[in-house]
């Protein structure tokens, strides 16, 4: 760099950082101020993008290196100046930590930190072998005992030699192994941030190396899950074979890079950042700015999108009145638009205006957007009704309402957030039969700990809803009228940290409660040595039924678990699952079947619509959970179908009870 040269680069790069102190950042700048700063600049083809878009908290650290030869020389102000943004109105959960990036050969940074609303983040900061660092923050996926982790990214990119995936965990978990082909372990690395509230997992494998999963265990070797790769949208978009390139990638500030596609329904402009999908743009002329001259979307803290050819310029300015701005740049495939990126504004979320200008500086279009008001009566079929004791909650209190659509009644609320933070509002909870369950919820983490509200639409003959905790406590749910709606809606409040495991229902002249589980728990599971893990007990025509923990009761044979098991409320027994009105819980596999019945059971005989007929002999179960097992095989000729009958003797051969499923079992 000559001398002329470098006295122009210290004063831009001084002047920028005084800009970048008095927060000049937030303010909108005048129309030719971004043709006026690219004429100081040599352009370099590596780099063509990057000085012209960058925001300026970002130009104050690159400038240097682009003026002296577009060398993308990252240093610890690139990575500071971007932490110091994302932080700005978020607070640190933990310190910083750094994994080695094998796509770019530099540091990844990550770091948890807690959202002006309230919700945990996982935030990042990705150094590049060339261009502009970039960073930016994500809200996380609830965990609990049944979730205990998540994948979060992955460097995945084409060319590069090795792979790293990488996710947060509970803190008990202790290993994370990738499974590679034919089962292989790829030993991972587990990150412990001092004060952060989850660990960081990483698994580097080679590119070429075909990784399924990832498995997190325990202290005591115990797998506590194995999460899929195809949670990563990136894997996703890897087996996606309908679609291919129809372009060269085109790489945009913030670490977003956009390329044509041809997919299924025509082209389309796939977005996608650190390897994932993040948005599509359709090509079809049907679709392509037919409503505006501008098409925005957004991912986390990046506005981007396309645009018509005549926009040279667009800011974005939030609710709390600061604005961004990002300079449009014409698409390299000749297909006539312009293409954008930059960052939302302070107060996107609460309400944000987007404007668009032309090179001399005139306002071709803006967009204003708010929060959706709750419907007015013209789209509803009731009152709008506030849940009691929800004024606490972020954009509270919570509010229900049914409205139809298309020709249905559903349930439609407002009101919380979403676990990554964003404004609660949904629909479409349709009113089903009288043994029919669903549920909705939000969220507010503010005040904390924070709280969750699940709801939802009560049968005809509802006595009673119960959330179950795991360790077999209850907290009762309330009902709440909504006037004109058509049914009562049931709502249960709890700490958000609570884990809820069921759902149990008391209905009128029922013994017997309606249970949904919110996970499955009850997995047939096997030891080291192949046998089954649990209390096991043979029973005739070679079956064995094993009680696993938690109550699970599975059924073997020759090794292999049969379909289907059996599992209790938490806090239940066996024989919590049977009464006078269901006597019986079975399965089948081929001419088997088998199960458990009521206590003082001698013998069960079924008989098939079809003549067919079966006989098993009971025996008392050995683990004091009150019910007696069996095991049978059914007559040739004949199959399991709706309409069989079960009767059961006692030990004195007189019928004890007589039951016709309603369905298949």
């Amino acid at each position: 760099m000559n001398e002329p040269d470098q006295e122009r680069g210290e004063g831009l790069e001084a002047r920028l950082r005084a800009a970048l102190d008095a927060r000049a950042q937030t303010f909108d700048a005048a129309p030719d101020a971004w043709a006026r700063l690219e004429r100081r600049a040599p352009r370099h083809r590596r780099l063509r993008w990057a000085l012209a878009a960058l925001p300026v908290a970002l130009l104050a650290s690159f400038v240097p290196a682009l003026l002296g030869g577009g060398r993308g020389e990252i240093t610890a102000n690139d990575v500071n100046a971007i932490h110091q943004r994302l932080m700005r109105d978020r607070t640190a959960m933990g310190e910083r930590v750094t994994l080695d990036n094998p796509a770019e050969g530099r540091p990844l940074h990550l770091w948890f930190a807690k959202a002006r609303l309230g919700y945990p983040e996982l935030c990042y900061v990705v150094e590049r072998s060339e261009g502009p660092a970039f960073g930016d923050c994500g809200g996380l996926r609830l965990l609990s005992r049944s979730v205990p982790g998540w994948y979060e990214g992955t460097t995945q990119t084409g060319g590069a030699a090795v792979t790293m995936d990488y996710g947060v965990a509970l803190p008990e978990v202790t290993a994370v192994t990738g499974v590679g082909a034919n089962g292989r372990g790829v030993p991972g690395t587990l990150l412990r941030p001092a004060g952060a509230p989850y660990v960081i997992w990483a698994v580097s494998y080679p590119s070429g190396e075909k990784v399924s999963s990832v498995r997190l265990s325990g202290s005591d070797g115990k797998v506590l899950d194995e999460l899929s790769r195809m949670i990563l949208p990136a894997a996703r978009a890897a087996e996606r074979t309908a679609d291919r390139p129809a372009g060269d990638p085109l790489e945009l500030p913030e670490g977003l890079v956009v390329q044509p596609r041809q997919v299924v329904d025509g082209r389309a402009l796939r977005w996608t950042r650190r390897g994932a999908p993040v948005g599509q743009s359709s090509l079809q002329p049907q679709y392509l700015l037919k409503e505006a001259p501008v098409q925005v979307r957004h991912h986390q803290s990046t506005v981007f999108g396309v645009a018509r050819a005549d926009v040279a310029r667009l800011t974005f300015t939030g609710g709390t009145g600061q604005s961004t701005s990002a300079r449009a740049v014409p698409d390299p495939w000749n297909l006539g638009l312009v293409l954008f990126a930059g960052q939302k504004p302070d107060g996107w979320d609460e309400s944000h205006r987007t404007t668009a200008y032309d090179a001399a500086g005139r306002e071709l279009w803006h967009d204003d957007w708010s929060p959706p008001e709750d419907p007015g009566p013209e789209r509803r079929v009731s009152e709008i009704v506030a849940v009691p004791g929800t004024a606490d909650f972020t954009h509270g209190p919570v509010r229900l309402w049914f409205t139809e659509e298309a020709g249905e009644n559903v349930l439609c609320s407002s009101g919380g957030v979403t676990p990554i933070g964003e404004r609660h509002s949904s629909c479409g909870m349709n009113v089903g039969g009288p043994d029919s369950f669903s549920l909705g919820w939000t969220i507010t983490y503010l005040p904390e700990p924070g709280v969750k509200l699940v709801y939802g639409m009560a049968g005809p003959g509802w006595r009673g809803v119960d959330a179950v905790l795991p360790d077999g406590r209850r907290i009762p749910a309330r009902f709440l009228t909504v006037p004109g709606g058509p049914a009562r809606v049931w709502y249960v409040r709890h700490p958000l940290t609570a884990e809820i495991a069921a759902y149990a229902i008391e209905q009128k002249g029922r013994r017997l409660e309606d249970v949904h589980f919110t996970e499955p728990r009850c997995r047939p599971a096997k030891q080291a040595d192949g046998r089954a893990d649990g209390q096991a007990h043979a029973l005739d025509s070679g079956v064995t039924a094993v009680l696993q923990e938690g109550n699970c009761a599975t059924f073997w044979k020759d090794g292999r678990s049969l379909p289907n098991s059996f599992e209790t409320i938490p806090g239940g027994r066996l024989a919590d699952t049977i009464a006078d009105e269901r006597p019986i819980r079975w399965s089948s596999d081929g001419d088997l079947w088998y199960g458990f019945t009521l206590a003082g059971t001698a013998r069960i005989e079924i008989t098939l619509p079809g003549g067919g007929t079966g006989t098993a002999v009971t025996v008392p179960d050995p683990w004091g959970q009150g019910v007696a097992l069996f095991s049978g095989s059914r007559s040739d000729g004949d199959t399991f179908v709706p309409g069989m009958t079960f009767t059961g003797y006692g030990p004195d051969g007189a019928v004890k009870w007589t039951y016709e499923p309603e369905g298949y079992s």
